[in-house]
């Protein structure tokens, strides 16, 4: 029997007891002035012996409960004093993101500034914002913007791009209801272009301050860079010629590219503190021909690149944030080169967390980084061919988060969670 029934059964039976004695009382004060003919021929002795009689067995239960009640009580002191031993669970202790990755499908602006009152009311302290080519650049790199970018023009579209982008759904005027396209009808749908203009990036920054949330942008400078090395231009700076993921680290031209791409996005976000470089998934690192012939190991060319980029952010008053992925199994000497320079960013999206986070990869990250991210995901994370959001797998990894906040160290400031879009 468990506690919480155990007391439970203690408290009823104490209930049935207490009716059962009062119902006794009151058979032999009924039993004293019945009138029937059948409790006339009871003696005043035979009712007095009776109620006596019931009131010993009575008290027996009562010393009986009253044990059990005691017995109960103890365990309860002891759950309380084992709660007590327990690490509190710390939360995410200042911010909540939401992630959004404009890979894809961006939403409207109107949408996003929609948006933004109900995810505050729902606890969001911010946004994590990857714009990859949504975003408007300008002079050298203007090239990188895609032509449904965010800015403010009206253009025809055919409609199997829609149908490819929005597999069959538009979003209204509003940017909040949505509608079926009429597949057999329509051949062609003239809408506003996807995304804002840089004015409009800057209101929506306004618009969120005044809910007090915050927004960090994420600018990808090692892998994810499909959205810029997939131009003629830059295809030589391909970590691999056949593949626009990665950025060759020993190019030239690769540091001073992600520079200008940190210089712009920072310069359109005045009030952030904080700057996301990605840095996740470098999967093809050292695999051209110039990185293969460099005698380093894979994790001190991956330094050979971040650190430069890393001290250009720091350089502009902001605090870099990473993915952790590609330096859980770095050793301490390797690790200790981006102290104070970056928060990682320690994300995984299995229910359980299983396999991401050996103990010895915390204990190193605690000696060299007194802040920390999390990363859970509210979207995806499953197979790419998952029609729905299985909803127990996200409430999963989130609770698995919070055991994980707790087992760290108080010296280790967990910064929030980011909810990832992925």
């Amino acid at each position: 029997m468990s506690r919480a029934t155990e007391y439970n059964h203690c408290r009823l039976v104490t209930g049935v007891l207490a009716f059962a004695v009062a119902w006794c009382v009151s058979y032999g004060d009924t039993n004293r002035s019945a009138p029937s003919a059948t409790r006339d021929t009871l003696s005043r002795d035979t009712v007095l012996f009776n109620v006596t009689k019931e009131i010993a067995k009575a008290r027996q239960s009562l010393q009986a409960v009253t044990v059990k009640l005691n017995q109960a009580e103890v365990r309860l002191i002891q759950i309380a004093k084992n709660i007590q031993k327990r690490p509190e669970h710390r939360g995410f202790l200042e911010h909540k993101l939401v992630h959004l990755d404009f890979n894809g499908a961006p939403p409207r602006m109107s949408y996003l500034l929609e948006l933004v009152p109900f995810l505050r009311s729902w606890g969001a302290t911010g946004f994590l914002i990857e714009y990859v080519d949504m975003f408007p650049f300008t002079g050298n790199l203007q090239f990188l913007t895609s032509q449904e970018a965010y800015r403010s023009v009206t253009k025809t579209v055919s409609i199997t791009t829609l149908v490819s982008r929005f597999h069959c759904i538009l979003i209204s005027e509003s940017g909040l209801v949505p509608r079926v396209i009429n597949m057999a009808n329509a051949s062609k749908i003239t809408q506003k272009s996807l995304g804002t203009s840089r004015e409009e990036i800057l209101q929506f920054q306004s618009a969120c301050s005044s809910y007090g949330l915050i927004v960090i942008p994420l600018v990808q400078t090692f892998g994810h860079l499909e959205y810029a090395l997939r131009h003629p231009r830059l295809a030589h700076l391909r970590e691999t010629a056949r593949y626009t993921n990665v950025l060759c680290p020993n190019k030239e031209g690769s540091v001073p590219l992600i520079k200008e791409i940190i210089d712009q996005v920072a310069d359109l976000h005045p009030h952030s503190q904080w700057l996301h470089v990605g840095g996740d998934e470098v999967y093809n690192l050292k695999t051209c021909e110039s990185c293969k012939m460099d005698v380093r190991n894979k994790s001190a060319i991956f330094l050979h690149h971040m650190l430069p980029v890393l001290r250009h952010v720091s350089n502009r008053n902001l605090s870099a944030i990473i993915w952790d992925d590609m330096m859980r199994d770095w050793e301490l000497p390797q690790l200790s080169l981006m102290k104070g320079l970056v928060e990682p960013m320690l994300w995984g999206y299995k229910p359980t967390l299983q396999g991401y986070f050996s103990q010895a990869m915390l204990e190193r990250y605690v000696v060299v980084f007194p802040r920390v991210w999390l990363a859970s995901a509210f979207k995806g994370a499953h197979k790419p061919f998952a029609d729905f959001v299985p909803i127990r797998d996200r409430l999963d990894n989130n609770l698995k988060y919070l055991e994980l906040a707790a087992s760290l160290p108080k010296e280790t400031k967990v910064m929030g969670i980011a909810l990832t879009l992925n």
